[in-house]
């Protein structure tokens, strides 16, 4: 699985469980709704913008090169 994926995947799941955990507390109004949107959203777009694929290791960069 692509790096880019995961960080997709776990983005996805955070947003969808935040917003079932704000129907199961049975949030009606839309102040309270703008907040859970704010949980659901802000999150992951740090998680996406600051979790870069790490650096190529020395043995990576060998097995690249004897390809």
């Amino acid at each position: 699985m692509q790096f880019q994926s995961v960080k997709l995947i776990g983005a996805s799941a955070w947003a969808v469980a935040l917003c079932v955990a704000g129907r199961i507390a049975d949030v009606h109004t839309l102040g309270t709704w703008s907040v859970v949107a704010a949980f659901a959203v802000v999150p992951p777009i740090l998680l996406m913008w600051r979790w870069n694929v790490p650096d190529q290791t020395l043995s990576e960069s060998i097995a690249a090169a004897r390809r």
